[in-house]
């Protein structure tokens, strides 16, 4: 099966349900980022949503590992000056306050 044809909704779903089947994996945030770099390139908004759940269960982990987003995905992702500042802001928050919902929220909101 080609990246084409995956359904970025599908796939956003069944990484999250992956995650909830292995939560006491240690390294579960790697999941996360990795599936957030895969959906980069097909589809943005799904791959700000898995670099969010990524954030999260780094900043819960026992060991975090404080990866920022590559520059390579933050080129797909970010169209202008003003989606770097307004998702940074939102991520700055996720890792201040931990609160994943709100910063889903926010995502969809300006997608």
């Amino acid at each position: 099966m080609s990246n084409q044809s995956i359904d970025p909704d599908f796939y956003l779903e069944k990484v999250v349900e992956f995650a909830r089947f292995n939560a006491k994996n240690p390294n579960l945030s790697c999941l996360f980022l990795d599936a957030h770099k895969e959906m980069a390139k097909m589809n943005p908004s799904v791959s700000l949503l898995l670099f969010a759940y990524y954030m999260k269960f780094d900043i819960s982990s026992e060991s975090p590992l404080n990866r920022e987003m590559l520059q390579n995905s933050e080129k797909i992702i970010y169209q202008s000056q003003t989606d770097y500042e307004s998702y940074g802001a939102i991520f700055a928050q996720l890792k201040s306050d931990g609160d994943l919902n709100w910063a889903i929220e926010q995502i969809i909101g300006l997608n």
